[in-house]
């Protein structure tokens, strides 16, 4: 019996070569956009999945309020963890620091480079998280304090395949440490990001890392089985007090603390300064329904297409049930059809997953991976075929298999009948809504991109280099090297700051003579040139003035914002009034002027206060270049910068760069989704395709009467079209509601945006339109020139 299926399929399915292609390519091509799909939101959902030891493992926070909203900081300072022991020992069991940081790696006094993913860490760090050692293990690898661990790419970098355990590494000539242990880079994504790890003891008896107020690092807490987060978390209140009362009373702020779970560190963007990479949960979903909704389309086209061809199998139907067949193996039947189908597809579309996701990990900055033998992909792919099956084969299969025999006979059942025809309708317009819906996400991302790229910020960003002051040789003879940079031919300008525009801003307490409240505020410390280096302006007053000794110690600048938040009417109001940073400024400073608004920060984020205090603090130099002869005036700084720096490499960025650099996972969003839309009209297309030539089939006599009456070739296709032209416009009044309200809640992740303009949904909704009528044409075009004879000979 089984034989018989088999070879009744084959013949079935190889009858009408033009349809069982549209299906397979549908049903292909959403499989392979819906798996890669599946890839990422896999990869995004496992981040961090099994890398805590414990569930109760948990991130401490830093809290407060700021313009009424919740404030959270995801860094710490060093006293925090062993307090925390020290004080609640029935509640915490014990705690971690983390700190990312970086510096020159020297191997055997040959390889120099600057190591950006260089972790220093408390000596239980592998007691708090899993990883699996290749030389070396958990338990002693990491107790010499003079201890680093590599990740096995970057001891293969190093030392190739040989064993690197007891090699010695220098980290900026200042710390030696012994190679200890090599480990694997888990599988999942993890928020923790290093290279080498190294413990913290080498700088536990520096000044600021006993200082509460020294924020630069991360604190895990694990909390003891015998209490809880909620338990701990009631603690922090009075720990706080005990030793910060004091600097709550004096900034006039207060702050707390909380725990986050590990596995909710990912998808929390709002925390600040944890310098951690984030996925976006809206996204994520965003994506997954997409997949969801590639799937259906491409299930919607077998749906239409074999239903619509029921009428030409239903003669078959009855000759088989007067034979004996009963609906049980007419429903079996279509079903393995329709399993041969999928099965096909779902195979193909693997293959291409296999042969494409090299080049679709490089185009969007990805890094999926799928091996296709463990168990979860197997699940995945056998769900697949099931899924496809169940949604495509099933509606059709009890179709054919109810036809009445006598009626099929007589030639009574038609393809066209209400029920199946609305039907069809009913999945074309859900087809093209999504199509649609893609489509005008598309162009508002473009839109919203487009606009961030060219919005004025506020600053000059154009040819402007950032070199990192990060090593001694530097830091050291930092006035040389800027003076010796400003006369190189071509340079306009030299500035030093602790942060650029686009860059780090701290927030400090600020306090306003005359005025009890604290003010929490970003700021930046800059010499007098940061004001022409980036092209400020000034709202009113002026900026600092170069080698003046009463500005470098009285003077401070603010932005517009700041004015406001400080209650001034206006921006003069605000100059002579006197300003002191609580925690940098030992006296007030004198207001001296007010700079204009610029976006220091993403345009995705609202204006902030901003602060501009004088200092010869620098951990960033930016070097204004003229628009000609860059590269050279390029290879001028670097002999500058060799000629005072010996074995550090000289690394610069463009400013321009760095800043399209924040908004990536936006153009990422923007160029997948280009896929997703030209995807999902592909497949819906292929739909109308299929309908349309079993609708000229279907109305060939039709044609021919009207042609042999007069009809021109114009009125033929037009009369085709029409029905098909309905369906779409349908769609457009369906999805325009629906994408406005994806767009709009989109656009407020941004507090700078385009409005909604109709044109987005114009545009979409006709050139959907154009490309449906395209599709159609030619079968169309086909039908109105036809031959009528052809079509009326066989009466």
């Amino acid at each position: 019996m089984l034989k018989y299926y088999v070879i009744a399929t084959y013949r079935n399915l190889k009858k009408r070569p033009f349809f069982l292609m549209l299906n397979v390519l549908g049903l292909t091509l959403g499989v392979l956009i819906s798996t890669l799909i599946a890839l990422y939101v896999n990869t995004e959902f496992s981040t961090d999945k099994g890398l805590a030891k414990s569930e109760h493992i948990y991130r401490l926070l830093r809290n407060s309020v700021r313009d009424g909203q919740d404030y959270r900081v995801g860094v710490t300072s060093g006293p925090f963890a062993e307090a925390l022991v020290n004080d609640f020992p029935n509640e915490v069991e014990s705690t971690l620091r983390v700190m990312p940081t970086d510096g020159l790696v020297s191997v055997n006094d040959e390889t120099h480079y600057n190591e950006d993913f260089f972790y220093l860490a408390d000596s239980n760090f592998f007691e708090f998280f899993n990883y699996e050692f290749v030389y070396g293990d958990a338990s002693t690898s990491f107790t010499n304090p003079q201890s680093v661990i590599l990740t096995e790419a970057t001891s293969k970098r190093l030392y190739g395949d040989k064993n690197p355990i007891n090699k010695t590494i220098r980290l900026d000539r200042d710390f030696e440490f012994i190679v200890t242990g090599v480990i694997k880079v888990p599988v999942v994504k993890s928020h923790l990001d290093f290279n080498m790890i190294s413990r913290i003891d080498v700088i536990r008896n520096f000044n600021f890392f006993k200082q509460w107020w020294s924020n630069n690092l991360v604190t895990y807490v694990k909390v003891s089985e015998a209490s809880s987060q909620t338990k701990l978390e009631a603690l922090f209140p009075g720990f706080m007090e005990k030793y910060f009362g004091e600097d709550f009373i004096k900034t006039g702020r207060k702050m707390g603390l909380e725990l986050q779970k590990i596995r909710d560190m990912y998808f929390d963007s709002d925390v600040q300064y944890d310098n951690y990479v984030h996925g976006n949960i809206d996204t994520v979903y965003i994506f997954l329904w997409v997949g969801i909704f590639l799937i259906v389309i491409a299930c919607i086209n077998f749906v239409n297409l074999t239903t619509a061809v029921s009428s030409l199998r239903s003669k078959e139907v009855g000759v088989r049930k007067i034979l004996g067949s009963n609906k049980k193996q007419l429903l079996t039947q279509y079903m393995l059809e329709a399993f041969a189908i999928c099965g096909f597809s779902v195979i193909v579309g693997f293959m291409l997953v296999e042969i494409l996701l090299p080049q679709f990990n490089s185009l969007y900055n990805l890094d999926l991976q799928i091996n296709w033998f463990n168990k979860q992909t197997i699940i995945y792919g056998s769900s697949t075929v099931l899924i496809l099956v169940t949604l495509s084969g099933v509606y059709p299969a009890l179709l054919l298999s109810s036809f009445n025999p006598l009626n099929t006979i007589k030639g009574k059942v038609a393809a066209s009948g209400t029920m199946s025809a609305l039907l069809r309708k009913g999945l074309v317009i859900f087809q093209f809504t999504c199509s649609i819906l893609l489509f005008i996400a598309t162009l508002v991302i473009s839109g919203q991109m487009s606009f961030l790229s060219s919005k004025p910020l506020g600053f000059d960003k154009e040819y402007v280099v950032l070199i990192n002051n990060n090593n001694q040789d530097l830091q050291s003879n930092l006035d040389l090297f800027t003076e010796r940079v400003e006369q190189v031919n071509g340079v306009q300008t030299v500035s030093t700051m602790t942060g650029e525009p686009g860059g780090f801003h701290d927030t400090n307490s600020l306090h306003l003579e005359g005025n009890e409240d604290g003010f929490a505020m970003r700021t930046v410390f800059c010499d007098a040139s940061y004001f022409q280096t980036f092209g400020l302006e000034m709202s009113t007053g002026r900026f600092f003035r170069k080698d003046n000794q009463p500005d470098l110690e009285n003077a401070i600048v603010i932005n517009e914002t700041a004015s406001k938040s400080f209650g001034f009417a206006t921006p003069e109001d605000a100059l002579g009034k006197r300003l002191k940073n609580q925690f940098a400024d030992s006296a007030f400073r004198e207001i001296i002027g007010v700079v204009k608004d610029y976006n220091f920060s993403s345009l995705k984020d609202k204006m902030e206060a901003l602060v501009l205090s004088p200092s010869r603090r620098a951990w960033k130099i930016a070097i204004k270049l003229s628009s000609t002869n860059v590269q050279q005036q390029l290879a001028d700084i670097e002999v500058e910068y060799k000629r005072i720096v010996n074995v550090y490499p000289f690394e610069y960025q463009f400013l321009d760069a760095k800043i399209e650099a924040m908004y990536n996972e936006e153009v990422t969003q923007k160029n997948i989704f280009i896929l997703f839309s030209l995807t999902s009209i592909g497949i819906s297309c292929l739909g109308i395709l299929g309908l349309a030539a079993f609708t000229a089939n279907q109305r060939s006599k039709e044609i021919s009467i009207r042609k042999v009456l007069g009809a021109s070739v114009y009125n033929i296709s037009l009369q085709l079209s029409s029905q098909f032209t309905k369906l779409v416009l349908a769609a457009n009044l369906i999805a325009w509601p629906l994408a406005w309200l994806f767009a709009d809640e989109w656009l407020s992740n941004f507090a700078y945006s385009i409005s909604l303009n109709p044109f987005y949904f114009i545009i979409a909704g006709v050139a959907t339109l154009i490309i449906a009528l395209l599709t159609i044409l030619y079968q169309s075009l086909s039908a109105a020139i036809s031959n009528p004879i052809d079509a009326l000979k066989e009466e």
